[in-house]
């Protein structure tokens, strides 16, 4: 890993909004997954809040 990696801020969370008929796919971040030297077979705790509803008839 580069010295600019280690020290530069990575976020660890994703922002992602519904559009379409199905549900969004979410995908860890590979700079995060890089900086703390994920491997195969780890396992990742991934939680859900909802941020903002939209106003809408749906």
């Amino acid at each position: 890993m580069s010295k600019k990696m280690e020290n530069e801020d990575v976020l660890n969370y994703v922002i992602v909004q519904w559009e379409g008929k199905n549900p969004p796919r979410v995908n860890i971040p590979s700079k995060w997954l890089k900086k703390i030297k994920a491997k195969r077979h780890d396992t990742f705790k991934i939680s859900f809040e909802l941020i903002h509803r939209h106003e809408s008839e749906e």
